[in-house]
């Protein structure tokens, strides 16, 4: 998978209360010396590009000029992902709190929900009596008065929560998306409505010959407060759903301007490293830069298209020229309050890019930590060997066979097996002794690498590798592996 793996769509709406944040964090919006943010933006891609054409003819010169007129725009473009990051993962840390809560108080109102179509429910089944006979008792209104007192208190306790989460679910201009004021009030209205109703039908309970139209009106009035309950309930259960996928959109943010942050530093750094490496990373952040993705405009309404990194690159940047990217906004609809306190040390820590390559995908943005993952066919599928005993007893001739622990021969640092030229994929095996039968078996293998317990790239535990003879060996200490070979000696 590429290395935004897990940057999807990220969708609208999706920052809380964040230019008080920003604000004292970093003045995000203002216009800089060396021209605006997709101005420098474009023109640190222009100079990437123009690296790439040196780099095809072969021209040294003319890639170290355009990485020095990269290279200090590159490193402020990193800082300021790393801001934009910060203010996303505080972001997250204060909504996902704030989530947490919600899901507590909706639970309550549930249980008050419970409450108040119980009462109801006896309410609907002691009035059941009225429409059999011609009058209800004295006993039989007194029982009913208290059931609907008790409906009422109900009622009027779920009124209370609710208006309890309108206080505490603090937005300005919440209430046209919630509607945690319209439930409120509308809740406010049928309990009224409910009092009303008994006050007008008590008389009419006791005369004979409109017991039975009176208990009809009343049944008619309480059915309605159980649509109103149920529509609460659809209410609420949506808010908790939309907060929770928000909360995910949020982190998905984040990971993206992490990518960002770690893409820019590297490139920075293009001018610090040795010829052969360079180039290397250039060629590495020029693929990222071609990486297909699902794309946000970043702005309040949520238009994803595909497109590729750099295009994301640049869509980031001019919504925060245009005032319109979420982070930037001033209230939020989904995770309520006031901001986060400013001040107080980062929660984010710069990445280390070092380790970073094309195929990878963010697994925590606060502490940008990462793992790889295979490039997209990877792994292949596994070779087919003859494993007849007369085929084994063949390979096992070939000559001296010996295995060491604890090394990954046909493997690299930071690579997946699928990109070694030579490598040969047997398929997932059921230990080190099946994946040396295998090489044995085939006739171009004379190496292998078998995974015991290494989860450095996903799904990879079990998996058998063979090589060829003309294929570099790295013969270098590697828990969780075990490798073996014809002929091959642990140096």
């Amino acid at each position: 998978m590429a290395g935004l793996h897990g940057f999807h769509c990220i969708s609208a709406r999706l920052a809380a209360v964040l230019c008080l944040c920003i604000a004292a964090v970093w003045p995000l919006r203002a216009q800089e010396s060396g021209g605006s943010y997709l101005e420098r933006t474009t023109a640190a891609l222009a100079q990437l590009d123009a690296a790439e054409r040196a780099l095809a003819a072969g021209d040294t010169g003319g890639i170290q000029g355009a990485l020095d007129r990269m290279g200090a725009t590159a490193g402020d473009l990193s800082s300021k992902a790393l801001r934009f990051r910060e203010v996303a993962n505080r972001e997250f840390a204060r909504c996902g709190d704030r989530v947490q809560e919600l899901e507590r108080r909706i639970g309550d109102i549930k249980t008050e929900q419970g409450r108040v179509q119980a009462e109801i429910k006896s309410l609907e089944a002691t009035l059941a009596g009225a429409t059999e006979r011609e009058r209800l008792s004295a006993q039989q209104l007194v029982e009913i008065n208290r059931r609907m007192a008790n409906a009422h208190a109900a009622l009027e306790e779920r009124r209370r929560k609710l208006d309890e989460l309108n206080s505490w679910w603090w937005v300005p201009g919440y209430g046209a998306y919630l509607g945690i004021r319209t439930l409120a009030d509308h809740d406010i209205e049928e309990a009224n409505s409910l009092s009303h109703a008994l006050n007008d039908e008590r008389a009419r309970l006791s005369e004979a010959g409109q017991a039975r139209a009176a208990a009809d009106r009343l049944m008619r009035q309480l059915q309605g407060q159980i649509t109103v309950n149920n529509g609460t309930t659809d209410t609420l259960n949506a808010m908790s759903r939309q907060s929770v996928a928000h909360i995910a959109e949020l982190r998905q943010t984040a990971s993206f301007l992490t990518t960002a942050e770690a893409f820019w530093s590297k490139a920075s750094t293009l001018l610090q490293i040795g010829v052969e490496r360079r180039d290397q990373d250039l060629r590495l952040l020029l693929s990222l830069l071609d990486e297909d993705l699902t794309l946000d405009d970043f702005s309040e309404e949520f238009r994803p298209s595909s497109g590729k990194m750099r295009e994301a690159l640049l869509a980031f940047a001019k919504s925060v020229d245009s005032g319109s990217n979420y982070l930037l906004d001033s209230s939020t609809d989904y995770c309520g309050g006031p901001p986060r306190a400013v001040g107080g040390p980062d929660l984010s820590t710069r990445c280390n890019v070092s380790q970073i390559t094309r195929y990878f995908e963010i697994v925590d943005p606060v502490r940008c930590s990462f793992r790889y993952v295979n490039p997209p066919g990877c792994p292949p599928p596994q070779k087919v060997v003859d494993q007849s005993p007369a085929a084994l007893q063949a390979g096992r001739n070939r000559g001296d066979w010996t295995r060491t622990p604890a090394q990954n021969w046909v493997g690299r640092a930071s690579t997946s097996p699928c990109e070694l030229k030579g490598s040969i994929y047997y398929g997932k095996l059921a230990g080190p002794d099946q994946c040396e039968a295998v090489c044995q078996g085939d006739p171009v293998c004379t190496a292998w690498t078998y995974n015991i317990r290494n989860a450095f790239m996903p799904g990879s535990i079990g998996q058998c590798w063979g090589a060829p003879a003309a294929f570099e060996l790295n013969k270098r200490p590697w828990e969780g592996f075990e490798s073996g070979g014809l002929g091959q000696r642990n140096p």
